[in-house]
């Protein structure tokens, strides 16, 4: 499961140049020394996350919760993307601060873990994402009712998906470069996922859920070194003597 992940959020910039993106960057300047760099606060590291989900609640009900999910995220900077409710599927592209945009997959969590009454998703996955992102793809944040595409016959294929997801999130690029051109959502709907598609990949097992993605990604390592199991030395010493 963590290689399909790795494999979905590594595909960021190949996908990118892919779908024609621009994804140029003026090349980062380290300081000299690794304290200067951590201190530095001028320096913003993006991240872009993609969310599908199969929505349980009313479209409003839906909107709200995003619209206070972010608003209570974004605390130093601003959340550029795509938010679409064609209900019941629901898909949403952020960018923003890393540390804001994994805040919102962690408020969402919450909110799914701690009051499943009143979250309006019956489940929510994470498609791709990525925290080294060079340049945000969208201008703004665009928020709207729509209706997504069909494909009434369309089943995801047996056994790895990776290719399904890799050529949802280089559509999704592309939709963010139109959109950032001046284009409307009515000129990007051919590269828009269908309804079926989102819902079938907000089901899809193999896909991270909200609580794969924050067990794998959202918790601290902890890790144990084999000196722990032999420091102090004084019980060592002592079983020793014996």
């Amino acid at each position: 499961m963590e290689q399909r992940r790795n494999s979905g959020a590594s595909a960021e910039k190949t996908s990118a140049r892919q779908s024609g993106v621009s994804v140029s960057a003026p090349p980062l300047v380290f300081p000299d020394d690794l304290y200067s760099l951590v201190r530095d606060s001028s320096r913003v590291v993006l991240a872009r996350v993609c969310l599908v989900a199969s929505a349980a609640g009313s479209t409003d009900v839906v909107v709200q919760h995003l619209e206070a999910v972010l608003a209570s995220c974004a605390r130093r900077g601003k959340f550029t993307g795509l938010q679409l409710v064609s209900k019941p599927a629901c898909l949403l592209v952020i960018e923003g601060r890393s540390e804001e945009v994994f805040a919102v997959l962690a408020q969402l969590h919450h909110n799914e873990a701690t009051a499943r009454s009143t979250f309006p998703f019956s489940c929510m996955r994470v498609i791709s994402t990525c925290d080294d992102v060079p340049a945000r793809v969208f201008r703004s944040f665009v928020e709207q009712q729509v209706a997504l595409p069909k494909e009434p016959n369309f089943q995801l294929p047996e056994g790895d998906i990776t290719s399904q997801l890799f050529d949802t999130h280089a559509k999704l690029l592309q939709v963010g470069q139109s959109l950032s051109e001046g284009k409307g959502l009515d000129d990007v709907k051919g590269k828009l996922p269908s309804n079926e598609r989102v819902q079938a990949f907000a089901k899809h097992p193999d896909v991270l859920d909200l609580s794969d993605f924050h067990e794998l990604f959202g918790c601290p390592i902890e890790s144990q070194s084999i000196f722990d199991d032999v420091w102090p030395m004084q019980q060592l010493i002592e079983d020793l003597q014996v």
